[in-house]
């Protein structure tokens, strides 16, 4: 038996030889289209199975090469084999010499000498050789648990969905005969030069069903072989077939991701976290509707889509894997684009103004990176409309935290967004990197940009704060704003301690619709006055709470016992009230100058209106204010206020010792007028430079004009001129001046515009007449109040970049910031998807 098999192993190592050395048909033949099937094919190399001989190859009468009659001698002298076993070997070597001259094998030889014509593509499309039934088909050893098993190419491989692939006899593999046929010989794809199903067959025909899937999925396939073997076939023009399929290509790819990006863009809006504790791989669609919720907000969203969307379905279950857009990079490049589009669409509306205000402020994050926030302001006048807007442009990370620093990196800012308006204002806090006169970010920024128009503004909500905690730095003041503060801590850092404040309220405070203190703000003192508020509502069950708590023992009891003790004493009951009263006066204000609508002259005049409000406070004839207050403090208290002990000596140095005999003359000059005079001396000074400038172009406004002269507006008309449009020189202008006044002298006090806003509104006809007027209004409206608008992207900031997302890239954070404070702003997807690719080359046609 072992002789046999050595036997046999030498016929077929004889027959591959002869198959290596038989010569290529002849090039005429290939060309010539094959003849019916009916009819013997003349080109078909046969084996004379009777006798087992072999032919000549290349003629019908030649003599046998030396290769054949090496084969015939081991054939015939043989002695091991029978006849059946004879036989058998022969008909094994004649079907395998049976190459047929339509053979796909003979298409991949011409296409890589270049001599594939068009009558040569039509014959092999027509008549490609495909193997009769009953062929044997090559295998692929199989390794299975030490078992080796037979893995067979077959008929229903080729058929179907499949039917552009062929089978060469001749190179034993399988091609995608549209591929080869009209691929370019140096087609590559990013570079990689296409080789497999076109240079080399796939012999690989254990996983010969996933190997075929891949260049069905290729846009080279679809886009390019497919359609032109299509038209040659039908006959039709290539270039025209190619467009159509290639634009519909095109929109099949954009549907796609599209769907691939709405996802992305609902979690960015929403804030909510991409990606879970493990998120790596490819998505999944489970037949039954399984969602893995383990693997991040994104995955589970794409898979509760797919469910009911099967254009994302099929893309996630048959899409190419290098191309389905849905990995982390991925999302970072979709992010990009969607953050782009909308810094396009800001810069497109600020480069519309003409003219422009820079806001910034900085902010620690999660990650203790210091985080700059930029915004723009700029005034929106279309189709009759005036609105001025404040938006969020990008979070910058920065390092060197001086004036040069900052300001570097807001110029680099201003660079890379291609901002054609001209810089007119700036508006920061009052830290010295910021304001600094010298090295400052406005100074900086001043010089570098050659624009002394770019005045710096300081933030008005922070002067306010500023001027509050000056004023409470009153000792008196200041003691009952800590007293306040420590006995709120204390309550609420214990459930035990604040559900019984909860039902002491209900008890002894039915009407309250609070029933929680509220912790002191550290940066805004404004805000301190809610707290108050509720602190002097709820006092009652505040005092029951704490002497209920004194009886506890332990530490509690004893810091329960000393705020007790702090909250009875006559000197904070009072400061609690006065403050609560001082703070109900600027509140509105504070909230007012965080509107967005708010221009510089409407700040000054509402400031000027609470320092008004606090001067007849002062100058309270009969003290009638003064007295009600005081009253609610002895309401408050249960029991007349006790004045501190005083000295007739004059011994006291360090408070105030005035020499009165009743409590409420000595809280109303130890305690409240120097409250007030402090409010009032701060607000005065902090927004003295407000007041300069806008008074200065406030005389441009209907309601002051008519009783302004020229020279009265000569100054700040100066500063503008040879920097804004349309202007020239300050004489040209004083004859658009006079008309200006002459047009609202005619015009009832009572319907003369006080603002800048409302000006250009109902003058926004007339205004046209009056182009410099225009302008400077404009710019006065630009010209910034506060920063608010920076500080409330740091309200976005906190849940956006937490502790659980603090490795959070610079790009992504910025991205998902725009998409998370725009979310109102509507996008164009095409946009998106075309900017998508501006970024970046793709592997799919978009």
């Amino acid at each position: 038996m072992s002789k046999r098999k050595s036997h046999g192993h030498d016929i077929r190592s004889l027959f591959e030889n002869l198959k290596r050395s038989r010569p290529n048909p002849d090039p005429a033949l290939l060309s010539t289209p094959s003849s019916s099937t009916t009819q013997p094919d003349s080109s078909i190399v046969s084996c004379d199975t009777a006798t087992g001989s072999l032919p000549d190859l290349a003629t019908p009468n030649s003599v046998p090469t030396a290769p054949e009659q090496q084969l015939q001698a081991t054939i015939t002298s043989s002695s091991q084999f029978d006849e059946s076993d004879l036989q058998h070997q022969a008909d094994e070597a004649a079907a395998e010499t049976e190459i047929n001259v339509n053979d796909i094998g003979y298409a991949v030889e011409l296409r890589r000498d270049g001599k594939l014509d068009t009558a040569t593509r039509l014959r092999f499309l027509k008549d490609c050789w495909v193997p009769p039934q009953g062929y044997s088909f090559p295998f692929t050893l199989k390794s299975d648990k030490g078992n080796v098993h037979k893995r067979y190419l077959s008929h229903q491989h080729l058929t179907g969905r499949n039917a552009c692939f062929a089978y060469s006899a001749k190179l034993g593999g399988v091609f995608c005969k549209y591929c080869v046929l009209f691929l370019p010989t140096n087609f590559a794809i990013h570079g990689q030069t296409v080789d497999a199903f076109v240079g080399t067959p796939c012999t690989k025909f254990d996983v010969i069903t996933t190997k075929l899937k891949k260049p069905l999925q290729c846009d080279y396939h679809r886009s390019d072989s497919v359609i032109k073997a299509d038209a040659l076939l039908s006959g039709t023009n290539v270039g025209h077939m190619l467009d159509v399929s290639r634009a519909k290509l095109v929109k099949e790819n954009r549907e796609r991701l599209k769907h691939v990006i709405e996802p992305i863009e609902f979690l960015a809006r929403c804030g909510l976290a991409f990606r879970g504790h493990r998120d790596c791989g490819p998505i999944k669609v489970h037949p039954d509707g399984t969602i893995d919720y383990d693997k991040g907000n994104f995955v589970a969203l794409l898979q509760l889509l797919a469910k009911h969307d099967p254009i994302l379905r099929e893309h996630i279950c048959t899409g190419p894997s290098n191309a389905k857009y849905t990995s982390s990079e991925s999302q970072n490049e979709i992010i990009q684009a969607l953050s782009d589009v909308i810094t396009q669409d800001l810069v497109k509306k600020i480069n519309k103004a003409g003219y422009f205000a820079l806001l910034a402020d900085e902010t620690t994050d999660s990650s203790h990176k210091e985080q700059m926030s930029i915004c723009v302001r700029y005034l929106d006048i279309s189709d009759g409309s005036v609105a001025i807007h404040e938006e969020f442009i990008y979070f910058v990370h920065v390092e060197d935290l001086t004036g040069i620093g900052l300001a570097t990196k807001l110029l680099e800012m201003l660079d890379s967004l291609h901002i054609t308006a001209q810089l007119v204002a700036q508006g920061y806090d009052g830290a010295s990197a910021m304001s600094g006169k010298f090295n400052g970010v406005q100074a900086v920024i001043r010089e570098q940009l050659g624009r002394k128009l770019a005045i710096y503004v300081h933030c008005a909500a922070h002067n306010l704060n500023l001027s509050l905690q000056d004023a409470c730095k009153l000792d008196s003041v200041r003691a009952a704003i800590t007293a306040v503060n420590t006995v709120t801590v204390f309550i609420r850092s214990s459930p035990q301690r604040t559900a019984l404040l909860e039902k002491k309220i209900k008890e002894l405070v039915p009407e309250s619709s609070v029933h929680q203190l509220l912790q002191h703000c550290k940066t805004r003192w404004v805000e301190k006055q809610e707290a108050f508020i509720r602190f002097n509502l709820l006092f009652p069950a505040i005092i029951e709470t704490l002497e209920k708590i004194s009886t506890w023992g332990g530490e509690a009891g004893s810091n329960a016992r000393n705020n007790l003790k702090l909250l009875l004493d006559s000197e904070y009951v009072i400061a609690g009230h006065i403050i609560d009263a001082v703070l109900t006066i600027t509140k509105p204000l504070s909230e007012k100058l965080q509107c967005v609508d708010l221009d510089l002259v409407d700040c000054v005049n509402e400031i000027k209106a609470v320092i008004d409000v606090l001067r007849d406070l002062r100058s309270d004839d009969g003290h009638v204010r003064y007295n009600k207050i005081f009253d609610s403090a002895e309401k408050a208290l249960g029991e007349p206020l006790q004045k501190p002990r005083t000295s007739a000596r004059c011994r006291q140095k360090h408070r105030a010792n005035p020499d009165v005999s009743t409590a409420r003359d000595y809280f109303r000059i130890a305690m409240y007028n120097p409250f007030l005079d402090g409010i009032i001396a701060t607000l005065e000074e902090r927004f003295s430079s407000h007041a300069q400038l806008a008074f200065q172009m406030a005389r441009l406004l209907p309601q002051s004009v008519v009783d302004e002269s020229f020279d009265s507006v000569k100054k700040s008309i100066e500063i503008y001129i040879g920097q804004l449009r349309g202007l020239s020189f300050v004489d040209d202008i004083e004859a658009e001046f006079l008309l200006w006044k002459k047009r609202w002298q005619n015009v009832d006090q009572k319907d003369r515009p006080r603002s800048v806003l409302e000006t250009l509104v109902n003058s926004a006809v007339s205004l046209q007449s009056f182009p410099n007027i225009r302008l400077l209004l404009q710019v006065l409206a630009t010209i910034p109040v506060t920063t608010a608008t920076a500080e409330r992207s740091f309200s976005q900031l906190r849940p956006l970049k937490s502790y659980l997302r603090s490795t959070m890239g610079q790009e992504r954070l910025t991205g998902l910031a725009q998409l998370l404070i725009h979310k109102d702003m509507k996008l164009d997807i095409d946009k998106v998807i075309d900017q998508f690719v501006q970024n970046g080359s793709r592997r799919i046609d978009l």
